[in-house]
């Protein structure tokens, strides 16, 4: 991952020269990020935590919304992931590469993703928040919000 970071600094860098003119550059507030990785952290109790970076796939956009789930039934807390971005100016472009992210748990702090068709939790647009509920018939159904779209509603099959 480390190779990948530094090939994507100096891809950032070689690129955003034509982007911006130099004088904009030269006026630009510059900042420093130290971590960009979507980050899981593990309660080890009395206040420490240790530091997961969730796989690839947790990595690729933005990520907003994010519900703790048993997704494949095996009793194991997993994850599902939802983000994207559309609202960066033309010269960036739009953060959208995301469609939801499942992510199962393997018991011991590590986290596989998995591909949609296999789980069947697919999202297109930019996910803001989810919850899970249960319906008045009992079923538990997880709700993903969307910018200016309908909600996407999922039921848990047994």
């Amino acid at each position: 991952m480390h190779e990948l970071n530094n090939y994507l600094k100096l891809l950032y860098l070689i690129q955003i020269e034509k982007l911006f003119t130099k004088e904009q550059l030269e006026a630009a507030t510059v900042l420093t990020v130290e971590q960009t990785h979507s980050t899981l952290f593990l309660n080890q109790g009395k206040g420490n935590f240790t530091a997961k970076e969730l796989p690839v796939m947790a990595q690729i956009t933005p990520m907003f919304g994010i519900e703790v789930m048993d997704i494949n039934g095996d009793g194991k807390n997993d994850l599902f992931l939802g983000g994207n971005f559309y609202g960066l100016k033309p010269q960036t472009g739009r953060l959208d590469a995301g469609y939801g992210t499942s992510l199962i748990n393997n018991g011991k702090g590590d986290f596989t993703y998995v591909e949609v068709k296999e789980t069947g939790l697919f999202i297109n647009g930019e996910t803001r928040d989810m919850a899970i509920v249960k319906t008045a018939k009992g079923k538990t159904t997880l709700i993903v919000s969307m910018n200016n779209e309908k909600l996407y509603l999922f039921e848990k099959n047994k």
